[in-house]
C-alpha cells in the first residue's frame, strides 16, 4: 500500500522541482535576451573609430587590437567581412564563420562571446578574461537551496499527518473487525482532529449500546471502494457531486435518527448531532470545490441502496 504522507511529500517536491527548473529556463532565456540590447550600432560605431581603416596595414590593427586587450582585459579577435582573421590579442578565439556570425553575446565553451559588425563590415569578436559569475547559475542555485529548505521543514509536517490519518485508518479496520474498544488518539485542533474525536464518540457509544459489527460490512466496503474508485475516474466534479449527494443523504437520514433517539438519551443525541454537523460542513465544501449536479436517476439509486443497506444491517 502508498503511504497517503509520501503521496503528499512527492507532489511537493516534484511541485518545487518544477517551480525551481521553469524559473532557471525562463530566467535564461530573458538573460539571453538581455544580453543583444539596442546600443550595439553605437557600440560597433565607437569601436571603429577607435581602429584603423580597413585597408590600413596589419601591424597597424594588429597594435590597434593589442591595446584594447590590455585596456578592456578581454581576448579580442578583429576579421575581415569574409571572415579571414587580420588582428588578434590573447588567447585563440572560437571557430568564426562570418556566413553563421551573429551580433550579440553568445554562450560559448571558453565562457561568453561578443561579436560585433564594425560600419565598415569587419567583426570583432571579444571574450572576457575573467568571466563574472553567471547569474542564472546563482539564481538556479538560489532556487534550489529554497527547494531544499522547503523540502526538508515539508518531510515532518506531512509526514506527522500522515501518521495520524494511518492511525485513524487503523482505528476504522479495527472497529469494523469487531472490536468495539478500538479508539484512536487525537491530537491537534484541525479537521483529522475533529475527525478522530468524533469516531472516539461513535466508537464509545456503540459500544454502550451493546451493538455489534454486521457481517455484511466487507460487501459494503468492496461497494463503496468500487463506487469511489468509478467517481474518481470521472473526475473531479462528478468525484464531488457524488461526495456532496453522499453527505446530504446521511445528513437526511441522521435526521430520521435524531427524531428516533429519546429526549433523555442527550449523549447518542450529541452524537448523532455532532455527525450531522460533519456531514453538512462536508458537503459544504464539496459543493465549494466545484461539485457537479448528479442526475435524478443516480440521486434515487443511492437512495434505495442506502435503505438496503439500513435494513439489511439492523438484521445481519
Amino acid at each position: 500500500m502508498q503511504r497517503l504522507y509520501l503521496q503528499f511529500y512527492v507532489t511537493i517536491l516534484v511541485v518545487l522541482a518544477v517551480f525551481v527548473g521553469a524559473a532557471a529556463l525562463l530566467w535564461r532565456l530573458a538573460d539571453d535576451d538581455n544580453r543583444t540590447p539596442q546600443y550595439l550600432d553605437v557600440a560597433a560605431e565607437l569601436t571603429g573609430a577607435l581602429l584603423p581603416d580597413a585597408d590600413a596595414a596589419k601591424p597597424d590593427q594588429q597594435k590597434a587590437i593589442e591595446v584594447l586587450h590590455r585596456k578592456l582585459r578581454f581576448d579580442i579577435a578583429l576579421y575581415r567581412a569574409d571572415g579571414d582573421m587580420i588582428a588578434m590579442a590573447g588567447k585563440p578565439p572560437p571557430r568564426f564563420e562570418a556566413r553563421k556570425a551573429r551580433i550579440g553575446w553568445r554562450r560559448g565553451p571558453g565562457g561568453p562571446n561578443f561579436t560585433l559588425q564594425l560600419p565598415d563590415g569587419r567583426w570583432l569578436v571579444a571574450r572576457q578574461v575573467r568571466e563574472r559569475p553567471n547569474p542564472t547559475f546563482w539564481i538556479a542555485a538560489f532556487l534550489a537551496l529554497v527547494g531544499i529548505a522547503v523540502a526538508v521543514g515539508a518531510f515532518p509536517v506531512v509526514r506527522g499527518l500522515g501518521r495520524r490519518l494511518e492511525r485513524l485508518r487503523a482505528g476504522v479496520e479495527r472497529l469494523g473487525g469487531g472490536d468495539l474498544a478500538a479508539r484512536v488518539k487525537v491530537e491537534g485542533r484541525d479537521e483529522v482532529a475533529a475527525l478522530a474525536a468524533s469516531f472516539n464518540r461513535s466508537a464509545q457509544r456503540i459500544e454502550e449500546l451493546g451493538g455489534r459489527v454486521s457481517v455484511l460490512n466487507p460487501f459494503f466496503y468492496a461497494g463503496s471502494f468500487a463506487i469511489g474508485a468509478i467517481s474518481g475516474l470521472l473526475g473531479d466534479k462528478w468525484n464531488m457531486g457524488f461526495l456532496a449527494e453522499t453527505e446530504r443523504q446521511v445528513e437526511g437520514h441522521l435526521d430520521g435518527h435524531l427524531e428516533q433517539l429519546p429526549v433523555q438519551d442527550e449523549k447518542s443525541r450529541a452524537i448523532v448531532a455532532q455527525m450531522k454537523e460533519d456531514e453538512a460542513r462536508h458537503a459544504s465544501t464539496a459543493l465549494a470545490h466545484g461539485a457537479a449536479e448528479l442526475p435524478e436517476p443516480v440521486k434515487q439509486a443511492m437512495r434505495i441502496s442506502s435503505r438496503l443497506m439500513t435494513v439489511s444491517t439492523y438484521r445481519l
